[in-house]
């Protein structure tokens, strides 16, 4: 019996030493491929992390005490955390993703910067982003569903939105940045757009500016809405169609009670933006995307 216990202490400190050494090794390889991702994006700085972690079961990716330096923009950029739901080791193509960007902060602007988050009742030195985006890219299909992109920030507010797009030709090889603007526009021009929303929830930073117009001008807070209220409504010229009249009747219902405000696209079939273009009339634009807006 004493052999057999001896045994299985012997195994658990193995396994306890391979999983040590296996952490160890992930943690400084993520570190490395972060490096590698960036100069894939063609994205030059100095990047500097004081933590890495990886969870060896789930392969989630915790980058802690980020500090970005890019060649373009020498005000650095802080995150908190950056982590990377699942992380693909050498992954050229974009595939199937899901990452957060936690406490990102920034020192540029400078006085001037600060002056104007001042000026409209923010806290500059508390500004703090957090961006959650998760998408999966189908090259052999040629879609791109980016399934949330949410940005939210405590002084603002949250914004949720969704793409969903089919043909979309992106380039296999990488291209210069001369041609990147050309094919970025052809890339558009073929895309069909199958879907979107955008949801403004928590809007504080709407609020806030209610209550500065109002501080400015001697104004109640319901008089600045009813004031917006009026300018919708200067809008209308009375022969709209009950689409605009829908979508006029949620905008006002929002400004009197600013919860929330979603703006959906759900067309009939995938629609192309050069497509968009040659509708001439606002009520076969609002068909044609779909679009309905909800307070």
């Amino acid at each position: 019996m004493k052999k057999v216990a001896a045994s299985i202490v012997v195994l658990v400190v193995l396994l306890g030493c391979a999983i040590a050494g296996g952490q160890w090794y992930l943690n400084q390889r993520a570190e490395k491929e972060l490096a590698k991702g960036l100069e894939k994006a063609d994205i030059l700085g100095d990047v500097q992390c004081d933590k890495v972690s990886v969870n060896l079961f789930t392969g989630a990716a915790h980058f802690h005490g980020l500090k970005f330096i890019t060649a373009k923009s020498p005000e650095p950029i802080f995150m908190d955390e950056v982590v990377v739901h699942t992380f693909r080791w050498g992954a050229s193509d974009p595939g199937k993703q899901h990452f957060e960007l936690i406490g990102m902060k920034s020192e540029a602007g400078g006085a001037e910067y600060i002056a104007r988050a001042r000026a409209a009742g923010l806290d500059p030195e508390a500004l703090s982003w957090n961006l959650e985006c998760a998408y999966d890219y189908a090259r052999d299909k040629k879609t791109l569903d980016i399934n949330t992109l949410r940005i939210t920030e405590d002084q603002m507010g949250t914004l949720e939105m969704d793409f969903h797009f089919s043909n979309l030709n992106l380039p296999e090889e990488k291209v210069s940045r001369l041609q990147a603007y050309m094919t970025a526009l052809k890339v558009l021009s073929e895309a069909k757009v199958v879907g979107a929303s955008l949801t403004y929830k928590d809007p504080k930073l709407l609020v806030l500016a209610m209550e500065q117009t109002a501080k400015e001008r001697g104004m109640t807070i319901a008089e600045v809405k009813a004031e917006m209220i009026e300018t919708l409504d200067a809008q209308m010229t009375g022969n709209e169609s009950p689409a605009v009249k829908a979508i006029t009747d949620e905008l006002k219902k929002f400004v009197n009670d600013p919860e929330s405000l979603t703006i959906r696209l759900s067309p009939p079939e995938p629609f192309g933006m050069l497509e968009m273009q040659a509708v001439t009339t606002v009520d076969d634009k609002l068909r044609i995307a779909g679009v309905e807006v909800n307070a």
